[in-house]
C-alpha cells in the first residue's frame, strides 16, 4: 500500500506539473498574438458566438471557437462573395478548391487575392486548433494529477486508520464477528448431518396390539 501510495503521489505530481506547464505555455503564446473576436453588434461577429464579442483569445477553448466558428465563417463568406463573379467557385469550400479555380483563371485578380485570403485564414485556423489540442492535453494531464493525488490520499488515510488504535479495534471486532458467524454455520451444518433419534423404527406401529 505504501509503494502504491508513493507511486500515485509521484504520478500526480508529474501530471499536475506537466498539465499546468502546457496550459500556461499555450496561454502565454495566445496572449502574445493578441487575437480577439469582433466587438458585440458588429457585422463581423457571427450570431451564434456573440458571447465572445470583443474577447481576447487566451486559452484553448476560445482558440477552438475562434478557429471553427469565426475564421471558418469569414473564409466561407469570402468564397461565397466571390462566387457571384466567378461561377467556378460554386460548391467550393476549401483552399484547394479556390486554388484550382484560380489556376484555371490566371488573369483573375479577385481569385488570386481570394487564394491568399483563404490560405492565411486556414493557416491561422490550423495554428489555433493546434493550440487547442495542446491545451486539451494539458487539461487532461492536470485532472489526472488531481485524481492521482486524491486516490493516493485516500489509500494513505485508509492505511493510517488501519494502523491506528481505533482501526485495530475495529478490525478485531470484525474478525470476532466473522468467527462467530463461521462457528454458527459449522454448528448448523454438523447438526443437519446427524441422524435423527426421534424417528419411529420401521417395525413399530402407531398403536400397540393387545394380547389375549
Amino acid at each position: 500500500a505504501i509503494v502504491i501510495t508513493l507511486g500515485l503521489v509521484l504520478m500526480g505530481a508529474l501530471s499536475f506539473a506537466g498539465g499546468t506547464y502546457i496550459k500556461d505555455n499555450v496561454t502565454d503564446q495566445l496572449t502574445a498574438q493578441k487575437i480577439a473576436f469582433a466587438p458585440v453588434g458588429s457585422d463581423g461577429l457571427p450570431q451564434d458566438i456573440t458571447k465572445y464579442g470583443g474577447t481576447q483569445v487566451v486559452n484553448g477553448a476560445q482558440a477552438k471557437v475562434f478557429a471553427d466558428d469565426y475564421i471558418e465563417a469569414h473564409v466561407q463568406a469570402s468564397i461565397r462573395g466571390a462566387e457571384k463573379a466567378n461561377p467556378s467557385l460554386a460548391g467550393v469550400t476549401t483552399y484547394s478548391g479556390v486554388s484550382t479555380a484560380s489556376r484555371a483563371n490566371p488573369d483573375s485578380e479577385e481569385l488570386s487575392a481570394l487564394v491568399q485570403t483563404v490560405f492565411r485564414g486556414e493557416m491561422l485556423r490550423a495554428s489555433l486548433l493546434n493550440s487547442w489540442g495542446w491545451w486539451t492535453f494539458g487539461v487532461i494531464l492536470f485532472w489526472i494529477g488531481i485524481g492521482a493525488f486524491a486516490l493516493g490520499g485516500l489509500i494513505a488515510a485508509s492505511v493510517i486508520f488501519v494502523l491506528s488504535p481505533a482501526g485495530k479495534k475495529a478490525l478485531r471486532a470484525k474478525l470476532a464477528t466473522d468467527k462467530a458467524v463461521l462457528r454458527d454455520r459449522v454448528a448448523k451444518a454438523e447438526g443437519n448431518d446427524r441422524p435423527s433419534t426421534d424417528r419411529p423404527s420401521a417395525g413399530s406401529g402407531g398403536n400397540a396390539v393387545n394380547k389375549d
